[in-house]
C-alpha cells in the first residue's frame, strides 16, 4: 500500500483525530482492513467494522500469518428501524461510546456527497448524517484513541464536510511500491529466486493497477505457468491488465504498425 496513505491514516489516529473520511477502491478493501486492523493492534486498540449490509459492528483482528478475523461486538445492538435514519443508529452509538477503539464505516458516501437528491426523505436523512458526523469531529478530545473512518470508493464530500475532515485518497502505487507489495504479498505466488531487476521488471507492467489487482492477475497466471521466467510474467501481467481495463473502460488497446523499410527508401532520408 502507498506508503504516504499508511503514514497519513496512522498519524491521524495518533494524534486523535476523531473522523476520517479515507477513498479508496472496493478492490482493495481487504488489504485496508489488514493494514488498519495490524495498525490497531500495534497500539493495543479495537479495530472494529459496520456498514448496511450487516447493520451490526465487527471487530477486526489482524493475524500473525497475514489473514484478518471478524467476529461479534457484543457492546453494540442495534435497535429496531422505525424510521429511515435509524438505519444509521451506529453515529450515535459511537458518539455516547466511553472505550476506545477505530470504527471504519461504510456505504456512507451516498448520503453525505456534494450532489445530494432533494428528494425529502432522502435529504433528511442526509442532513441528519451530516451533523452526527459534524458533531463526532468537534468533540472534545479526551487523549483516548476514538477515531472514526469513513471508508468508500468515491469521497465526494458536501462542502460542509470537507472544510472540517480531512480526506486521505489512495493513489494507484507507482513502480517502487509495486515491488515492495511483490515481495510482501506476492508469497507463492512468483518465483522465490527472481531478483530486483526481474521484481522491476514485474512491476513495470503492472503499473496503472492498484496492489490487489496485480495480485488478482498474479493469482490466475502462477498455477498455470509455474515455470515462467519474469519477463514471461511480466507478458502475461500486461495481458490480464488488457483486459481488466478493456472490461472496466472499454479501452482497445492495438499493436503499432509494423512497417518494413527498405534501403532504397531510407536513401537520401536523414533517420
Amino acid at each position: 500500500m502507498n506508503s504516504q496513505v499508511i503514514t497519513k491514516i496512522s498519524e491521524f489516529i495518533k494524534d486523535g483525530i476523531l473522523l476520517i473520511a479515507f477513498e479508496s477502491p472496493i478492490q482493495e478493501r481487504c488489504r485496508i482492513l489488514q493494514f488498519i486492523s495490524q495498525y490497531c493492534a500495534s497500539i493495543t486498540t479495537k479495530c472494529l467494522l459496520w456498514n448496511l449490509g450487516q447493520e451490526t459492528i465487527k471487530k477486526v483482528e489482524y493475524s500473525n500469518i497475514g489473514q484478518i478475523h471478524f467476529f461479534d461486538f457484543e457492546e453494540y445492538t442495534p435497535l429496531p428501524v422505525k424510521d429511515p435514519k435509524d438505519y444509521f443508529q451506529i453515529l450515535k452509538f459511537w458518539d455516547n461510546y466511553q472505550g476506545e477503539g477505530v470504527l471504519i464505516i461504510e456505504n456512507l458516501y451516498p448520503w453525505i456527497s456534494a450532489n445530494v437528491p432533494q428528494e425529502t426523505q432522502f435529504f433528511l436523512v442526509s442532513e441528519w448524517i451530516k451533523s452526527s458526523l459534524l458533531n463526532t469531529a468537534f468533540q472534545s478530545h479526551n487523549h483516548q484513541i476514538k477515531c472514526l473512518i469513513l471508508l468508500g470508493a468515491k469521497a465526494d464530500l458536501h462542502p460542509e464536510l470537507t472544510a472540517q475532515i480531512p480526506v486521505v485518497v489512495q493513489d494507484l502505487p507507482n513502480t517502487m511500491e509495486i515491488v515492495k507489495a511483490l515481495e510482501s504479498e506476492a508469497v507463492g505466488l512468483l518465483p522465490t529466486s527472481l531478483n530486483q531487476e526481474e521484481l522491476m521488471t514485474i512491476a513495470r507492467s503492472g503499473v496503472g493497477l492498484y496492489i490487489s489487482d496485480i495480485l488478482t492477475g498474479l493469482k490466475s497466471i502462477f498455477p498455470k505457468h509455474k515455470k515462467l521466467n519474469a519477463e514471461e510474467i511480466a507478458k502475461h501481467l500486461l495481458q490480464c491488465k488488457i483486459n481488466l481495463l478493456n472490461k472496466l473502460y472499454e479501452i482497445e488497446f492495438t499493436s503499432p504498425a509494423k512497417v518494413r523499410v527498405s534501403a532504397s527508401q531510407t536513401q537520401g532520408k536523414r533517420i
